[in-house]
C-alpha cells in the first residue's frame, strides 16, 4: 500500500523559505480608526499572565500563550474601555485563543483526534450554556472540559450581570455556531482535502470568533443594541466585511507561524495549491481587503440613515461599527507587534514586509 501524501507537510515545503513581499496594509486602512492603547495594559497583562499560570499546566505551551501576550491585543482592540469591562472582554479572549488552539494546531493532541475533539466540543459546549444561564433551574454543573475552560465560568458570570437572557441566548448561538465550523474544518484538515478558495473562505468565516467578538462591542463600550439592528441585513454586512478583513490579514500574517507546525489550510497556501505565484496571490488578496473595506464603508452610510431619527441610537450604532473597523485594524496591529507571529523584524521603513516564511 501506498503511504498517504501529506497534503499540508507538501504544502509547507513548497512555501518554506520563500519571500513574501507584503503592502503596508495600514494605508489601505489609514481612514480607519487605529494606533491607540488602553492605558490598563500593564495592570491587565499581570492578571493575564497569572491566569495562564494557573490553567495551563506544561510550561512550554504556558510560555507560547503568553507571548500571544493577550493583553495588548485587548489593548488594541479596545483601547477606551474602562478596567471592568475590559477584563470581563479579556476573560472570554483569554478562554478563545486557549479553545481555538486546543483543536487547530498540530501541537495539541485533539487536533489529530477527531472523536476526542468533538468530545470536548461537546462538552464545551454544555458548559458554556449553563455558565450564560441557559439552563433549567436546578441542573446541576457540567464537568469543565479542562483547566483553561474554567475561564469561560468568569467571563459568563460577570457576562450575565450586563445582559439580558436573550442577549445571552444570542451570544449562545454565536459560540456554538463557531463550534459546529471548527468540526467542519478539522474534518476537512484530517482528511487531507485543499478546498478551493471559495469554499475555504465560507468556511473560515465560521471558525475566526468574529461573529462572538463583535458582541463584546456592546460589554467594552457600555451599550445595548435592540434586537431589530443586531438582526438587520446592514449590521450583519459591517460583521461580515469586519470578519474579511480579519481573515485576509490574519492569513497573510500568521502565515510564517502555521508552517513551523504545517497547518497551512489558508488563504495563501490554498491559493498556491492552485497554481498561483506568490506575489499574485498577495495582490489578490490586497485587493479583497480593499474591497471589503469599501462594502464596509458603504454599508455603514446606510446604518447612519436607517437611525438618524433616533440620535442615541445612531451614536451607538456608529460606535459599533468604528469598533469593528477598530478589529480590522487592531488584528494588523497586534499581528504584526507580538512574537507568536514572528513578523515584526520584516517590516520595512515604508510599513511594508518581507516575510521569509
Amino acid at each position: 500500500m501506498e503511504p498517504k501524501i501529506d497534503v499540508n507537510a507538501l504544502l509547507a515545503a513548497g512555501l518554506r523559505g520563500r519571500t513574501m513581499h507584503v503592502p503596508n496594509m495600514l494605508l489601505k486602512l489609514q481612514d480607519w480608526p487605529h494606533g491607540k492603547r488602553n492605558k490598563h495594559y500593564l495592570r491587565l497583562r499581570k492578571i493575564v499572565d497569572e491566569i495562564l499560570t494557573r490553567v495551563i499546566p506544561d510550561p512550554k505551551r504556558c510560555q507560547k500563550f503568553k507571548d500571544g501576550d493577550f493583553a495588548i491585543f485587548c489593548c488594541i482592540w479596545w483601547p477606551e474601555a474602562e478596567w471592568e469591562e475590559l477584563y470581563t472582554a479579556a476573560l472570554f479572549t483569554v478562554w478563545a485563543f486557549i479553545w481555538d488552539d486546543t483543536i487547530d494546531t498540530n501541537e495539541d493532541i485533539l487536533s489529530d483526534d477527531f472523536e476526542k475533539a468533538c468530545v470536548f466540543r461537546t462538552q464545551s459546549l454544555s458548559y458554556v450554556r449553563y455558565w450564560l444561564g441557559l439552563t433549567s433551574q436546578g441542573e446541576l454543573e457540567p464537568i469543565c472540559p479542562s483547566p483553561a475552560s474554567a475561564v469561560f465560568k468568569d467571563f459568563g458570570k460577570r457576562y450575565t450581570q450586563i445582559f439580558s437572557q436573550a442577549k445571552c441566548q444570542r451570544f449562545f448561538d454565536e459560540v456554538k455556531l463557531f463550534f459546529k465550523h471548527s468540526e467542519m474544518e478539522q474534518a476537512e484538515r484530517l482528511a487531507g482535502h485543499v478546498p478551493d478558495y471559495n469554499h475555504y473562505m465560507g468556511m473560515r468565516h465560521g471558525v475566526t470568533a468574529v461573529r462572538i467578538f463583535v458582541l463584546l462591542l456592546e460589554v467594552v463600550h457600555r451599550i445595548n443594541l435592540p434586537k431589530w439592528i443586531m438582526d438587520s441585513a446592514e449590521l450583519n454586512a459591517v460583521v461580515t466585511e469586519c470578519n474579511h478583513c480579519i481573515i485576509i490579514i490574519n492569513d497573510i500574517l500568521s502565515l510564517k507561524k502555521e508552517l513551523v507546525t504545517n497547518c497551512v489550510i489558508s488563504a495563501v497556501p490554498v491559493l498556491f495549491f492552485a497554481g498561483k505565484p506568490l506575489d499574485t496571490i498577495v495582490n489578490l488578496m490586497m485587493t479583497e481587503l480593499e474591497d471589503s473595506r469599501d462594502r464596509l464603508n458603504t454599508v455603514e452610510a446606510k446604518l447612519n440613515h436607517m437611525t438618524r431619527d433616533n440620535p442615541s441610537l445612531n451614536e451607538n450604532v456608529m460606535v459599533f461599527v468604528n469598533g469593528c473597523r477598530l478589529m480590522d485594524t487592531g488584528t494588523l496591529e497586534y499581528t504584526t507587534l507580538v512574537k507568536r507571529y514572528d513578523v515584526l523584524k520584516y517590516v520595512q521603513p515604508d510599513g511594508s514586509l518581507d516575510i521569509v516564511l
